[in-house]
């Protein structure tokens, strides 16, 4: 065989080899990140953490305890008073509180939540997709910055709503991609309350 023959085998074996590569990390990276923003019922351990408005609004307290059957969840959060952004439409709901509350966790479509039926509405758990949180202030409570090193790190950003039997209902009857379409804004019909939150380190 030629010289230059193997010098060309030798090379294109190099560049398969790179090309396999870098498809190995893409899709390693790829499970890393959904797997980032699929909620299981590992992804909430244990905490006491503080919930906000979407306009990073404190609003009060949520204590949840990982069952490994489910949540069981305590939450305490003021009124909400708020205006639409780039909108003058206003909106309220009233202040919200459950004590010890287990929440279980369900399927939609390819999606995953918690669920706890109030005997008058519905809470509902979900982990937020970065589609969501982007462009929005409540992008702030998804980025961490790294004292030692000033590096950003991104952290996982939950959203409980409180919804009545009529919206759950049309939610199970229309399927999205995911659970918190339905409730991307803070004036969507049905809701009764809609907060923020991420995990204690």
């Amino acid at each position: 065989m030629k010289e230059k023959t193997k010098k060309y085998l030798r090379n294109l074996g190099i560049a398969y080899l790179f090309a396999f590569l870098g498809l190995t990390f893409k899709f390693c990276r790829n499970d890393k990140i959904n797997d980032f923003y699929t909620l299981t019922n590992e992804t909430l351990s244990s905490g006491d953490v503080e919930i906000y408005d979407e306009n990073m609004n404190k609003l009060g307290n949520l204590e949840y305890i990982n069952q490994k059957e489910g949540i069981l969840l305590s939450i305490k959060g003021n009124e909400i008073n708020g205006k639409l952004q780039y909108f003058e439409e206003s909106y309220h709901y009233n202040s919200i509180e459950y004590e010890k509350v287990f929440l279980v966790l369900k399927q939609y479509g390819d999606d995953y939540y918690y669920f706890y039926d109030t005997g008058k509405s519905v809470l509902l758990l979900c982990l937020l997709q970065p589609w969501f949180t982007n462009h929005t202030p409540i992008k702030k409570l998804s980025i961490e910055k790294d004292n030692k090193w000033g590096f950003k790190k991104e952290k996982q950003v939950f959203m409980l709503v409180e919804a009545d039997y009529n919206k759950y209902e049309y939610v199970l009857k229309n399927i999205k991609p995911t659970i918190q379409e339905p409730f991307g804004t803070d004036i969507g019909w049905g809701q009764l309350y809609r907060c923020f939150f991420v995990q204690e380190e």
